[in-house]
């Protein structure tokens, strides 16, 4: 049982299940008359499965997850190196089985724990990583309003960049507003009845989302990219950033945090 601030983790080990088989294999080989021989070899075919579980419950006692990590039916396969005969895979096998079951269990249980200690990360905490956010800007240096989107562009750019998960978001904020000022202030001026005007709209409608999003004002983010699904109603780029909006929520909420930013006290970043 381990206790990470408000949930409680509790993870079950079952016993290793294993069953054994001898097989064999046969290669065909030509000496050097063309005489065709075939070389018969053996090993000790291992297959086996640990059930592992994992038992989340919140600081009231209610249980958030009770699932398998693994299960009985969840086989793995081992075999060992191939013997010239029966009775050198016997004496081999004799001397390594406790040890290799003994490796395959170890093995098992890190493979379960690795995958508890992601889902763990996932959904009640958060790790240090560094992620990439794709806004859009106007491609073509022609355009007449490219100077102006680039200026947009390269403030959120230069202002992200010193995003830190151990600092607030206010900073980054005050330094983009301008450039959320000059999307919004665009985007209301493009009717997306043309081509030109549709790709537009986008940038400047899906821009503020991802940047929204970024600032954690979920309710704005949330609002451009339904904005943009009422031109384009299978937009790809708005119905991924919904999903990854209401997966961030969910992951706050499970974790009892407000804010994946900032230092919390007692716990790690």
């Amino acid at each position: 049982i381990n206790r990470q601030g408000d949930i409680e983790i509790e993870a079950s080990v079952g016993d290793l299940n294993s069953s054994e088989r001898t097989v064999t294999r046969r290669t065909k080989s030509k000496d050097k008359n063309g005489k065709e021989t075939v070389r018969t070899t053996y090993a000790e075919e291992i297959r086996y499965s640990l059930p592992i579980s994992i038992k989340v419950s919140d600081k009231e006692g209610r249980t958030l997850e009770d699932e398998y990590i693994s299960r009985w039916n969840d086989e793995s396969t081992y075999t060992t190196s191939y013997y010239d005969n029966i009775s050198e895979l016997d004496s081999y096998w004799r001397s390594s089985k406790n040890s290799k079951y003994a490796d395959l269990q170890r093995d098992k249980i890190r493979e379960g724990f690795r995958k508890i200690h992601d889902l763990i990360n996932d959904k009640y905490g958060y790790q240090l990583k560094k992620e990439n956010a794709h806004f859009e800007t106007i491609g073509k240096k022609k355009h007449p309003e490219y100077d102006a989107y680039q200026e947009a562009f390269q403030r959120i750019k230069e202002a992200f960049k010193t995003m830190d998960a151990a600092k607030g978001l206010n900073d980054i904020h005050s330094r983009i507003q301008p450039s959320l000022d000059f999307y919004n202030a665009e985007g209301k001026k493009q009717s997306a009845k043309s081509k030109d005007e549709t790709k537009l709209k986008h940038i400047n409608l899906y821009d503020q989302a991802l940047a929204y999003f970024w600032l954690e004002d979920f309710d704005q983010a949330t609002f451009y990219s339904r904005e943009i699904q009422k031109f384009s109603e299978k937009d790809k780029d708005a119905k991924r950033l919904l999903q990854e909006i209401e997966n961030t929520k969910a992951s706050l909420e499970h974790a009892g945090r407000t804010s994946r930013h900032g230092v919390m006290v007692g716990a790690k970043t």
